[in-house]
This record gives C-alpha cells, structure tokens and sequence, in this order.
C-alpha cells in the first residue's frame, strides 16, 4: 500500500523523520549521563526567574549540539565533571529541545498541543538557542513549524515588530530564517504594494529588518521588468547584476519552493523534508491571493 494511502496524516508525519545522526550504540546502550543546570539569568526572552537541571545521556545530546560535544567530548572542565550550566536560556525553551532529543519532533514534553499555535516570540526564541548552541536539526525543525504557522487558514498573521526584533538582534544577517522572512513579506503579504493599511505597517519594523526588505524588494522588481529573465522575457543570457538568479525562484515558499532556505547537506535531506512538507499540507491552504497584513 502506498505511504500516502494511510489515512491518519499525523501517521504518516510520524513514519518520515529527517535522517538521525550517527550514534556510538554502545554509548546509547550503557550511556553515560551528563547534567546541564539550565537558568535564564542572562536571558534576553523576558520571563520569571527559573532553573532546572535536566540528566540526558551524553551520546544523545552532543550528536545533536556541536555545542556540547565541544563541552562534554572537548577536554574542558565539562568533560570530566559531566556537568554544564548555561544561564542565557528559558528551562522552558530547554525542555523543547530535550523532547526533540528524544522524538526528532518538537512539541512540548506534557503538552499535546500544536506546536504552529504557539507564540511567533516563542517558536523564534527557539531558533535563535538552536543556533546559538549549534543544532542545526532542532533548526530545522522549528523552522518548519514557522512555515506550518505562517500558513494556517485561521493564522494569516505575520509576525510583529516586536516578534521580529527576536530574530533581527540575535541571528546574523546570512541567517536563512532572516531571508525567508523577508521573502515571505514580500511574495505572501505584498507589503509593498501600495495599500495604506499594509505601507502604514512598515514603521512598525526593525529598521534592519525593513532595509533588507527594501533590498530584496528592488532586486525583484528588477527581475521583472528585465527583458531576459522577466515573465514575458527571451530568456537569453543576463549580465544585469541589479537580480540573480535566485530572485526567480523565490516565489511559492509553502509548496515548490518549501526549501529555498533550508540548509540540507544532501539530496536525501532535501527529499525526506519535502515528503514531511506533503504530509502535513492538510495543516494548511495556499491563500488565492496576496494575504493583507495584521494591524494591531
């Protein structure tokens, strides 16, 4: 029976994970545990005063962090007393992170609810500890719940000013979340195309974040109206350096072009994430037409 006939489409989701790392299995069949005291006291997210410790097995935790394997297989201190304590981050966002250690999914570890649903702030504070502490999978799994989100029928809602600043002070500017969400503001909202409501929400905007909109914005419409690469062109060989040929494939973020901004090292990544991408579709509908911007 074909995959796609399972009716259950959380099923199906379930069946097809991103390749896993390559594990020690004698490390994960008599693992060695290592501790890591987690406190957001030097914490930019703004919330309660929390610790916590959380007890993972080695093997686990630092396939998936470069972070930690440099703390717990790097020779430090770390490495000898099998214990870390890291003070920038929410225990809660902490505990998003060991669910997915242990299911390659992200949810929460007693909370069945959808991920999609949760706060742009929050699912962005996430992103920035997978960067931070260099797990590039975890990344790549909030980065798909971004996308699930930015296309729910009941949530056409773009992501705040302030939600923005999440991202735009904490990841450097050739982060690939940085570029979707400026592509997606141009190509999925049309902010830019003149409507009052949609322009007066631009002050709004991180100043950064609005000039790399502006940016992208000109190499677009440059690509439009160039008689080679633009819709009606001749296609022939094109020198004008004002667009690329990136600019052309930036359109249709949520189906076609679901990677454009992934960071896959191979062909089989890319494959299985576009699978994943077909089996939670029904998550969400294509907009007909360009999606007007939330004003609050």
């Amino acid at each position: 029976m074909s995959l796609y006939n399972i009716e259950d489409p959380e099923e199906i989701m379930g069946r097809i994970a991103h390749p896993l790392p390559k594990f020690d299995m004698e490390e994960l069949y008599n693992p060695t545990m290592v501790t890591i005291t987690v406190n957001n006291e030097d914490a930019k997210m703004s919330s309660p005063w929390q610790e916590r410790d959380f007890t993972v097995p080695r093997e686990l935790i630092c396939r998936y962090s470069d972070y930690f394997r440099g703390a717990f297989e790097g020779g430090f201190a770390e490495t000898a007393e099998k214990a870390t304590m890291i003070t920038d981050v929410s225990p809660e966002i902490f505990e998003i992170f060991m669910y997915f250690l242990y299911h390659n999914e992200v949810a929460g570890a007693d909370d069945e609810e959808e991920p999609a649903t949760w706060a742009w702030s929050f699912l962005f504070w996430c992103y920035v500890f997978g960067d931070q502490y260099d797990s590039k999978g975890f990344r790549a799994r909030i980065f798909e719940v971004i996308q699930i989100k930015m296309r729910q029928p009941a949530s056409y809602n773009f992501p705040n000013g302030k939600d923005l600043e999440v991202v735009m002070n904490n990841l450097p500017s050739s982060d690939s979340l940085r570029k979707f969400l400026v592509a997606a503001l141009l190509t999925e909202y049309d902010v830019f195309d003149g409507d009052d409501d949609e322009v007066s929400y631009a002050p709004e905007m991180p100043a950064n974040f609005l000039a790399e909109s502006i940016v992208l914005s000109r190499r677009l419409n440059s690509r439009l109206i160039c008689r080679h690469c633009g819709p009606h062109g001749d296609f022939g060989q094109c020198h004008d350096k004002a667009h690329s040929a990136l600019e052309s494939r930036i359109g249709g973020l949520q189906d076609r072009q679901w990677c454009q901004y992934h960071k896959h090292d191979t062909d089989l990544e890319r494959r299985v994430c576009e699978c994943r991408r077909d089996t939670f579709a029904w998550k969400f509908k294509e907009p007909k037409t360009p999606t007007s911007l939330p004003m609050s």
